[in-house]
């Protein structure tokens, strides 16, 4: 029982989580990443291994024949019946093709762009990771904030019932008012049981990004700085166009169609003539003769020297199937373009949404104040008896709605704000757009 005490106070002394430390954590544990590694690491090595073709193709050979029957006895010039004959036969060579080798250099070129392609969504991935963990780490922080407000807001409600019932007994307020108050009580109490499950939802869905166990608590701490800043202007063209072309997503599009290109020129390659060249060195050994196995291989090697020249005769499925990787060509390069208009069409609609959440976070908190101020007054008439109960909660209600808009326009501002640093969105100099 004591050790069970000291780990529940070790758990609940455990910092909370910031932002900076939920994302460094998601990266560290995401599955997706840690595939698209793997993957990066494979192509790596496949490119390596791509010099390998480029060296000539080696071969050794051997071989023995036996028979039996009559053979000729080349020293005494004799023939022999019945008897069992021999012979061996070793060679070793090495040739080069031009086929080959055009084939290895642009295979090694069409791998360095699997490979850039694969760095590039690694990036893009990353990316990706980061602005979820940041909305589901807001989101966390919206639900916190939603759940003390809820808590702030039953026990308002439990001192206000309170006071209405002195109210009621003393004959200042009429019955119906203490009923009004009881129902708004069971209302806030079920916005706090609400609030409390939208609050362990949003737990689970950031403790599924860093990959932690569903018992463990998570607690995270709202940012530093509690004033909102400035939106800022639009960037100039020359900016966006740079943005676009060192995008990953552009990249990931252009090293594919790089690959693409290179493997249809690997494909019209093998339509044209391939020269070979050969060399080699053979002997062998037959029991015919009377001379020495040693003799023999030294005195029957027979060096040579080849070239080869072969001519291919294409078939009309080889030129179709040229033309259905030129037709893929086509299809990746209008894919990089596609995707330069979704990057700058995404980019403008962040920034446009940074100044859209700003104005609505400054509409929100002024709203906020005049309800809030509203909601004061409120309170004292009804405390007076000036204004009936339904007139009283209607006030509160409304300010608390309010409340949460602000808290949720805040966070959604802060979250577009976030998006922008993540993705490296260039923005203009000076102050609010």
């Amino acid at each position: 029982m004591p050790l069970g005490f000291i780990i529940a106070v070790l758990a609940t002394a455990l910092p909370p989580w910031t932002l900076e430390r939920c994302i460094e954590r998601g990266l560290q544990e995401g599955i997706g990443l840690q595939k698209q590694e793997v993957l990066l690491r494979q192509r790596s090595a496949d490119r390596r291994l791509s010099l390998l073709d480029l060296l000539p193709e080696v071969t050794l050979r051997t071989g023995g024949d036996f028979g039996w029957g009559r053979t000729v006895d080349m020293q005494e010039l004799m023939i022999v019946d019945h008897r069992l004959n021999f012979s061996n036969s070793w060679s070793a060579g090495a040739a080069l093709s031009s086929s080959n080798v055009v084939g290895a250099l642009l295979e090694r070129r069409e791998k360095k762009s699997r490979l850039q392609e694969a760095a590039a969504g690694l990036e893009e991935m990353q990316t990706g990771l980061k602005i979820a963990i940041t909305e589901a780490y807001l989101e966390l922080l919206l639900a916190e904030k939603n759940y003390e407000n809820a808590c702030a807001g039953y026990e308002s409600i439990l001192a206000q019932k309170e006071r209405t019932e002195k109210e009621v007994l003393s004959g200042r307020l009429s019955y119906r008012s203490l009923a009004e108050i009881e129902a708004q009580t069971a209302t806030e109490k079920a916005a706090v049981a609400s609030a409390r499950g939208g609050r362990r939802t949003a737990a689970m869905t950031l403790s599924r990004y860093l990959n932690l166990s569903p018992e463990e608590e998570l607690s995270v701490t709202p940012p530093a700085d509690d004033s909102i800043p400035e939106p800022w202007p639009m960037p100039a063209s020359g900016a966006i166009a740079r943005y676009l072309a060192r995008h990953p997503r552009i990249r990931q599009a252009e090293a594919a169609l790089e690959a693409g290109r290179t493997g249809l020129r690997i494909s019209r390659a093998a339509l044209l003539p391939e020269v070979t060249l050969s060399g080699g060195y053979g002997t062998y050994y037959s029991n015919a003769s009377r001379v020495t196995w040693y003799n023999q291989l030294t005195a029957n090697g027979n060096p040579s020297v080849g070239v080869t020249l072969t001519i291919p005769l294409p078939t009309g499925r080889a030129f179709t199937r040229i033309r259905q990787e030129a037709a893929g060509v086509e299809q990746l390069s209008r894919e990089v373009e596609q995707t330069r208009r979704d990057l700058e069409g995404e980019m403008l609609s962040s920034l446009l949404n940074v100044i859209n959440c700003y104005e609505s976070c400054l509409a929100a908190e002024e709203n906020m104040e005049a309800l809030s101020k509203a909601f004061q007054a409120n309170e004292a008439r009804f405390e007076n008896g000036a204004i009936s109960s339904s007139e009283y909660l209607i006030s509160r209600t409304a300010w608390q709605r309010a409340v949460g808009d602000y808290w949720q326009a805040r966070y959604r501002y802060l979250f577009q704000m976030k998006i922008i640093s993540l993705r490296d969105i260039p923005v203009g100099e000076g102050g609010t757009q």
